[in-house]
């Protein structure tokens, strides 16, 4: 995988709200008006996203909501392909959450630029990515992106917290200096190295107290578990969050008259119908695949009440039906015709993908 270099970094971390935004407008608010452009030219690509403060979700070529669309979790790394950024979709479960986002192609290698060499020696080049490869650590500073945590400790010391593991002075890759001013100093030779615990000493090296580190590990595969001689796979969008529950009538005391109300089941195989009526309501059921029927009449929809509940019609009282696998349709509508404005209904919708 080859990342691409972004035209702005600033519209590599972008910000999602609680609407739905497309991923190139959320670039250019982010980095400047071109940003997206520069990568829209390039075709398709992966996305490598990491959500930081909250949850996500997304969708490419429709809209996401807070309960719809593929799930991207608080802290997670996600590589994903697409076409066309602009229709690709994001929105925020909850508030404001920033986003690390990079595009990279399938083919060649990941570009990382290095610096430095044993002893120290001074260099202004920069690390890969935060939170590191497959087998890479990244340790920062506290409130910055990275898997553990460093600090100063003293003058050749510094600690770092927070790694799933115990390291060595062999795990340690490299170790970057970085004083309030003046470039950067890299130590990458282990025999300068000591460990004890989650103190780090480097001879030779002259730290401040305002100094900050940036530490680079290499270790096990992240998800590799050497306790049980196992690879982890973590399961994106699993079968028991496939389902949508929905409240789709809540009604008392209206006026009396015919009320319809329409369940999208577009993706969907499989659902239940839960319904408790009271008061003078009769409620039938419908379904249709003609796209421009509407609510507003029973044209284009054909009465199902029979298939879904086994009676021609239900009448204050409640009960539960069950669609199967065997259930396709574009739309399925709820029709209630109140007798009278003493009534009470409850219907709820939940569907599985």
């Amino acid at each position: 995988m080859k990342f691409i270099k972004p035209q702005n970094p600033g519209s590599t971390q972008i910000s999602v709200t609680s609407t739905a935004t497309a991923l190139s407008t959320l670039m250019d608010t982010a980095g400047g008006s071109n940003s997206a452009n520069y990568y829209a030219k390039m075709g398709a690509g992966i996305l490598i996203i990491n959500p930081q403060g909250g949850d996500i979700r997304c969708l490419e070529g429709a809209t996401p909501t807070a309960s719809l669309g593929l799930p991207l979790t608080d802290g997670g790394y996600y590589q994903i392909p697409m076409d066309d950024i602009s229709s690709f979709e994001l929105i925020s479960t909850s508030g404001t959450v920033t986003c690390n986002v990079h595009m990279a192609k399938a083919n060649g290698e990941a570009e990382f630029n290095a610096g430095g060499g044993a002893g120290g020696g001074s260099s202004t080049s920069s690390s890969s990515a935060s939170g590191g490869g497959n087998n890479t650590y990244y340790a920062k500073p506290s409130g910055t992106n990275a898997d553990s945590v460093s600090a100063y400790a003293g003058a050749t010391t510094l600690t770092v917290t927070g790694l799933p593991f115990t390291f060595t002075k062999y795990d340690i890759a490299s170790i970057k200096q970085i004083p309030t001013s003046g470039d950067s100093t890299i130590f990458s030779d282990p025999s300068a190295f000591s460990v004890s615990g989650t103190t780090i000493t480097v001879a030779g090296a002259t730290f401040a107290s305002s100094d900050e580190f940036i530490v680079t590990f290499e270790a096990d595969d992240k998800a590799y578990s050497k306790s049980s001689d196992t690879q982890r796979i973590e399961e994106v969008d699993p079968l028991n969050l496939q389902y949508l529950n929905e409240h789709i009538v809540d009604s008392s005391n209206e006026a009396a008259a015919t009320y319809r109300v329409e369940v999208d089941m577009k993706g969907s195989k499989s659902g239940s119908l839960q319904w408790n009526n009271s008061g003078g309501v009769t409620m039938t059921v419908w379904a249709t695949n003609d796209t421009s029927a509407d609510t507003s009449a029973d044209t284009g929809w054909e009465d199902i009440t029979s298939f879904v509940t086994g009676n021609t019609s239900e009448v204050d009282n409640s009960g539960i039906a069950f669609l199967d696998t065997n259930f396709i349709a574009d739309r399925i509508m709820i029709k209630r015709v109140l007798s009278d404005s003493s009534n009470a209904s409850d219907v709820f919708f939940n569907k599985a993908y």
